[in-house]
């Protein structure tokens, strides 16, 4: 049951699209140890929003067991420590990166941005769990969001509605669908 907040605020929520972090961001930030370094001048913009969602477009992993596809990108967990450095509160993870290191490297990300503290949806264990809308309250009202999967086979065969959705015995990403 959703209330009325008692007095009219507006919130500012700041979404971005895709972060890649490997191919040298992250060892940008490393180096520096600033996400400032690779946020610039958008890092006030993001750090002052009421909530910041962003589109995680790597895997967090150590392993080394790459799904077949065009690239295949991850980092180190270390790095997520600047996206949270930056503003970030949710990480979208149902891209078509989600799977570049199979379920277990989806597994690893799954649980490096929760011990993280990054809040996420469309994205689970399983399928039950992937379904479910992160809720919070932002300055007395309710929100819910859900990040889902929806993108082209790739040129290398990669089929992310049938090799990364979420299944009762298999973690992945929902499927847009009814």
């Amino acid at each position: 049951i959703f209330s009325k907040p008692e007095k009219e605020e507006i919130t500012f929520v700041s979404a971005v699209g895709d972060m890649m972090l490997g191919r040298g961001v992250q060892d940008s930030m490393f180096a520096t140890k600033k996400a400032e370094t690779v946020f610039t001048d958008t890092m006030p913009i993001l750090k002052e929003s009421d909530y910041t969602i962003g589109n995680l477009e790597c895997v967090v992993t150590e392993r080394n067991l790459k799904t077949p596809k065009t690239y295949n990108f991850k980092v180190s967990k270390e790095s997520l420590k600047y996206l949270s450095e930056a503003g970030f509160d949710y990480l979208m993870m149902t891209n078509n990166h989600s799977y570049d290191y199979g379920e277990e490297g989806f597994k690893d990300t799954l649980k490096a941005v929760a011990e993280a503290g990054f809040a996420t949806s469309g994205a689970g264990y399983t399928k039950e769990e992937a379904m479910k809308f992160y809720r919070t309250i932002l300055n007395g009202q309710h929100y819910s969001i859900l990040s889902v999967g929806a993108y082209p086979v790739e040129n290398s065969g990669f089929n992310g509605e049938k090799q990364a959705t979420a299944t009762d015995t298999r973690a992945g990403v929902i499927w847009r669908s009814p």
